[in-house]
């Protein structure tokens, strides 16, 4: 998780403080999981991000498209994962 370092812009810090807000780097985790046994098929996840997840057209079951999604897409899986009636989904963010 990434953490913000705020200080008080003073003369003695006043050129650090920019360099001293930690950003997530580039290569952070954000693996999406999708637990087929626990889906109820009410699909929240496709409405939400459809570019991350699909429902099987037999079952109406989550099919994972992409465990590894774009940066844009991961606020698009959060709401998914908190939208999931059942708790099928999930994600491991480091």
């Amino acid at each position: 998780m990434a953490v913000e370092n705020i200080q008080e812009n003073t003369p003695e810090n006043s050129q650090e403080t920019s360099q001293e807000t930690e950003k997530p780097a580039e290569d952070a985790v954000f693996r999406v999981r999708a637990d087929r046994a626990k889906c109820c098929g009410a699909g929240m996840c496709t409405l939400n991000a459809p570019e991350v997840f699909d429902q099987d057209p037999d079952e109406g079951l989550v099919v994972l498209l992409d465990p590894d999604p774009l940066p844009e897409q991961h606020r698009a899986v959060r709401d998914a994962v908190r939208l999931c009636p059942s708790g099928a989904l999930s994600v491991e963010q480091g």
